[in-house]
């Protein structure tokens, strides 16, 4: 899309960072998993990871690694959600998290 100067308009995602909850659910989606498959991958429950994608619920230590090892990324990029003000993410988890 462009506007009337002929320069690109800005998407939502130029202008703000994805919460953690919508990182984890575009990486899933990215794979093409299930709620169901992500959980048997991960070993967490699907509704725990539909709350978290929803931001509804807040990851463990546990979870983020292994959300960060099924998906094949560090554990610094998920928590970098937590850098970015994301509320749904507690702000010890941080200090908590072995990077």
């Amino acid at each position: 899309m462009v506007g009337e100067d002929n320069f690109p308009l800005l998407t939502r995602l130029d202008l703000d960072p994805p919460s953690f909850g919508e990182l984890l659910r575009t990486l899933r989606i990215r794979r093409g998993l299930t709620l169901r498959e992500l959980s048997q991958e991960t070993g967490i429950s699907r509704s725990k990871l539909s709350r978290l994608e929803r931001g509804t619920a807040r990851p463990t230590p546990a979870d983020v690694r292994a959300l960060a090892s099924t998906h094949g990324i560090p554990v610094k990029h998920l928590m970098s959600r937590v850098t970015n003000g994301d509320s749904s993410v507690p702000p010890l988890l941080e200090m908590s998290v072995a990077m």
